[in-house]
């Protein structure tokens, strides 16, 4: 199995490298930019669909013939109940990190997008209140510029998505993980979306925020590598 990571909106791929660090020894790693994102500005998709068709090509071009296991954050979360309805048969594992699966945006998410610039106190507000600084410098450093060409018909169309239903025919084994602290996705929301696929497992942690794989990275690590030996 491969580990296919998916970040979030306004982030990129190198959001994933301590965990990559550590779980490849346990599996092959592929992590991508979304389109609109770090180094893919090439291809602005108007609907979550075409995204989960252009990561199903980029598996193809990176020649990842079996199956996956998709590693999503916040939107890349939402993006995995969609890519493992349209395509069951490339998914062996689903693990979700500070999703759920209707996201409604931010009105701050929004205004950023239409400025180009994601505000500082907005990333901030949404790191848990016990992060050290090291891991809130990182945050910012990573997802602090966030590279917004994305369109705004996209950004429409993920907020009127409700995947609910297709979330309740996922049959793969999955992991969650939430933040108690989290501003953005309430924990709330996420053991919703734990109650709607059967094969779930939910955790939270209640002093993270919505970074729980950066705030809580060890414990996420270590999670992650128990969940894969199953």
């Amino acid at each position: 199995m491969t580990l296919f990571f998916v970040h979030g909106l306004g982030s990129n791929k190198k959001i994933w490298g301590p965990l990559i660090q550590e779980l490849k020894e346990e599996k092959g790693c592929l992590a991508i930019d979304l389109p609109g994102h770090g180094n893919d500005t090439s291809f602005f998709p108007k609907t979550i669909a075409e995204v989960c068709s252009y990561l199903e090509s980029d598996l193809i071009k990176n020649k990842v013939n079996e199956k996956i296991v998709f590693i999503g954050h916040s939107l890349g979360g939402l993006i995995g109940i969609l890519f493992t309805s349209l395509f069951p048969e490339k998914v062996e594992k689903l693990i979700l990190i500070n999703t759920h699966y209707k996201i409604d945006l931010h009105p701050l998410v929004v205004q950023s997008a239409q400025n180009g610039a994601i505000l500082s106190d907005f990333v901030l507000q949404s790191i848990g209140p016990t992060a050290d600084p090291a891991c809130k410098e990182r945050i910012l450093r990573e997802v602090g510029p966030l590279l917004l060409n994305t369109s705004l018909e996209g950004i429409a169309d993920l907020d009127v998505l409700d995947l609910k239903e297709l979330a309740q025919k996922i049959h793969c084994p999955t992991l969650i993980f939430a933040g108690g602290q989290d501003p953005v996705l309430s924990p709330r929301k996420t053991a919703l979306l734990a109650s709607s696929i059967p094969q779930s497992c939910l955790n939270i942690f209640p002093d993270a925020g919505h970074y729980v794989h950066v705030e809580k990275q060890t414990e996420t690590i270590q999670m992650i590598k128990e969940f894969l030996r199953r």
